[in-house]
């Protein structure tokens, strides 16, 4: 029995196949941060920076979820907010997943923003671009 090996087939009739990834991307303005739109729709709100599901979360408002990653028992919180943002992550991480679930704006890999945005920073999340524009800051 031949073994043979598929891979130089499979690279000759792919070879016109381009998978094109971006790179998320710095904006030159100061005002805005970028990532990957992970669930469509835009909304606006304060930015809560959470680092477990014990943070004090604003009732009622308009507030956006921050954070490096989500995880299970951070999903009360995000019911709560009105859009997410995370520093890590893709269209199949649990962010993304959950956004798209709760039909809420979620742009994932979006770098530093933990470190970029403080709480009760004012912020416009577009889930579909991938960009998070800072409307107003809390503190300087």
């Amino acid at each position: 029995m031949k073994l043979e090996d598929y891979s130089p087939g499979l690279g000759e009739l792919y070879k016109d196949f381009v998978v094109r990834i971006d790179e998320p991307k710095e904006s030159k303005e100061s005002e805005a941060l970028h990532g990957r739109g992970a669930s469509t729709g835009i909304a606006r709100g304060k930015v809560k920076i959470v680092q477990s599901p014990d943070d004090d979360f604003p009732k009622g408002g308009n507030v956006v979820l921050a954070a490096k990653v989500t995880t299970p028992d951070l999903v009360g919180l995000m019911k709560k907010s009105v859009a997410i943002i995370t520093d890590q992550g893709g269209i199949l991480s649990h962010a993304a997943i959950i956004a798209r679930e709760l039909g809420k704006p979620c742009v994932v890999d979006a770098a530093n923003a933990t470190t970029k945005l403080h709480d009760d920073d004012t912020v416009e999340v577009n889930g579909t671009t991938g960009e998070v524009k800072i409307i107003s800051k809390a503190r300087e």
